[in-house]
């Protein structure tokens, strides 16, 4: 595995053309390649920058997804990243990670192609007869008219999404706070408001498509933190799965249930 364009630069500046032996690498790594810009707001400057993961040549399908993992994996420690662009760079590694594991399902739970021998359906000698036909069908009811009281449509009110940071760490490695990767039973999970969030927000785990467990945000200012551990429901009964994070918030000037307003994930979860 090869990687290629992690430093960070100014929006204004212009990207360096490839050197000659980056440039045979790439036009070598067509079947494995990852490559993709990261922006992030670091020191209070728009950055961005360019990540580019090859694999080598004659590399499987899985093994490709586990150079993906490592490179997530080594960048998420690397503090000559900025955190900011650290952990836009683990996401998208993230990202591309739960597409491909998708698609190889997908692709190993379809059915193999064969052949079929297509027979025409004998028609009875009274088909034959269009007239026949259609004189045997009863005729169409009459139309229904429904009335409701229903009025024109109206939209449900808009929900602003807030604006969170999440950060994790694992009581059981004793690990340091950085940017969630996957997800065991003993993950503590770190959310620092990046702008105020109203009352009623809350956080929905959701394993394997099933909600598993939900914790209140309460009102936070910008800038407050609120730690909290996994809770119970998202390991129980299972070795391990997919966790999805749903960011949950009140609907403005409404009284109505929270909805979904943001969506973090998918991640890896061990509970074994």
């Amino acid at each position: 595995m090869t990687m290629l364009g992690l430093a960070a630069a100014p929006v204004a500046a212009q990207p360096a053309a490839p050197s000659k032996e980056a440039r045979e690498l790439l036009e070598d790594c067509s079947a494995h390649r990852f490559d993709t810009v990261i922006s992030a707001v670091v020191d209070g400057q728009l950055k961005r920058s360019r990540l580019r993961l090859c694999g080598t040549k004659g590399q499987s399908d899985e093994a490709w997804i586990g150079t993906l993992r490592d490179s997530a994996a080594k960048i998420a420690i690397n503090n000559g990243i900025a955190p900011p662009m650290r952990s836009e760079m683990v996401k998208a590694l993230n990202a591309e990670i739960a597409s491909l594991e998708a698609r190889k399902g997908a692709a190993s739970g379809s059915v193999g192609t064969g052949k079929f021998d297509l027979k025409p359906r004998a028609v009875p000698p009274a088909a034959k007869d269009a007239k026949t036909v259609y004189n045997a069908l009863p005729p169409l009811p009459p139309p229904v008219t429904v009335k409701t009281g229903a009025g024109p449509y109206v939209p449900p009110p808009p929900i602003a999404r807030p604006e969170l940071d999440f950060e994790c760490f694992s009581t059981a490695s004793g690990s340091g706070e950085g940017p969630c990767i996957e997800f065991d039973r003993y993950t503590v999970v770190v959310v620092r408001a990046k702008s105020p969030v109203a009352p009623g927000s809350l956080l929905r785990f959701v394993r394997d498509g099933e909600e598993r467990g939900e914790v209140a945000l309460g009102t936070l200012k910008a800038g407050q933190r609120q730690r909290f551990a996994l809770p119970a429901g998202v390991c129980k009964g299972v070795v391990g799965g997919s966790l999805k994070i749903e960011t949950l918030a009140t609907p403005q000037g409404a009284k109505a249930a929270p909805r979904v307003a943001d969506e973090l994930g998918p991640f890896n979860l061990r509970c074994s």
